[in-house]
């Protein structure tokens, strides 16, 4: 939590029972909104989105740990959906916000940034950056205010900190994947892992110039969930956009469709007729590896309309040895063509 997301809840009641309500009613909206617009924004059917999202409403554990534990991983996931639907500037704007609001998101942004340098595609990024800057100040300077001092945001990095460093333990419901590392060696090999899958990322980004919002969204997000010393249960409802993007495309839809399985919990133990707990990791942190695998996988190759343009080398001018084509001009080669 930070100074910002107190500040964007003062609106509920005083009242700890209507505050719950209110509550409740808010996250359970901002779930089923969240999912349609990204669904919609990866081309899912009406019929596919509103199935899915109907399993998921009965069967998904991290939605209903989300919504029983009053946790916000559900708000993240609305204005996820929004942004992709949003200009630059304003989806700009919601990013320096949500990290502002979580910075467990803080790596959507810097891989966005990637793609957009991969691509050639400056005015995005420039917009991007500018919207960036004011969300993150507006979050800034509004915290503040309702706290009335500056000094808010310095004692909730300290805490924060101190609270990254806590490695709670399974009897606690810690689902990440790695956390006996943790517990051996400490908080370290966390942030080693989170900048090796942030290579990987960077690298299939780069390669491919992959212009697939949804898809380098998601892959931001499962770094953290594979390397953070803390992912609960309800933080699951953050691997909606990756599990969403995946289902483009036969193959990977498979994997996708069979991880939503696990990780929902529910329709693995009516199955096998064996409780989880206290072993979620053991199911939940091959199942994030395995979407990490199949979202690299398609990041790391170009469009097919990008390789038509690069083969062979010669055409449009382009030689062997020089630098290839950014995604934004042939783009447009092949549009006055």
């Amino acid at each position: 939590s930070s100074p910002f997301l107190y500040t964007s809840l003062a609106w509920v009641s005083r009242d700890y029972d209507r505050a719950l309500l209110q509550y409740h009613l808010l996250v359970f909206a901002a779930f089923m909104i969240g999912f349609l617009l990204i669904a919609r924004a990866v081309r899912l059917s009406w019929a596919s989105a509103l199935f899915l999202l109907a399993a998921l409403l009965l069967w998904y554990r991290g939605f209903e740990a989300d919504l029983r534990v009053g946790n916000v991983n559900s708000l993240q996931l609305m204005m996820l959906g929004i942004s992709l639907w949003c200009p630059p500037l304003l989806a700009g704007v919601i990013a320096g916000m949500l990290v502002a609001f979580k910075p467990n998101l803080i790596l959507v942004p810097l891989l966005l940034a990637v793609a957009r340098i991969a691509a050639r595609d400056w005015r995005r990024l420039r917009w991007e950056i500018l919207g960036g800057v004011i969300g993150g100040l507006v979050a800034f300077l509004t915290a503040a205010i309702h706290y009335r001092s500056l000094v808010v945001w310095l004692q909730w990095i300290a805490r924060a900190n101190e609270f990254y460093h806590r490695l709670p333990t399974r009897t606690e419901r810690n689902i990440t994947p790695l956390l006996a590392l943790f517990h051996e060696h400490g908080a370290w090999p966390s942030y080693t892992l989170a900048l090796l899958l942030t290579i990987v990322a960077a690298v299939a980004i780069w390669r491919g110039r992959s212009r697939d919002d949804a898809m380098i969204v998601g892959v931001a997000i499962l770094i953290y969930l594979l390397s953070a010393t803390l992912v609960c249960l309800h933080y699951m409802v953050l691997v909606v956009p990756i599990a969403l993007a995946l289902l483009r495309w036969r193959g990977t839809a498979v994997v996708s469709l069979l991880v939503l399985t696990a990780i929902a919990e529910e329709p693995f133990e009516l199955l096998t007729r064996t409780a989880i707990y206290p072993n979620d990791a053991k199911l939940i942190g091959p199942a994030l590896f395995a979407l990490f695998a199949c979202a690299v996988w398609k990041l790391a190759k170009p469009p097919a309309a990008y390789r038509r343009l690069l083969s062979p080398p010669q055409r449009f001018g382009v030689r062997r040895g020089q630098p290839p084509l950014s995604y934004v001009r042939a783009r447009r080669i092949q549009t006055k063509r």
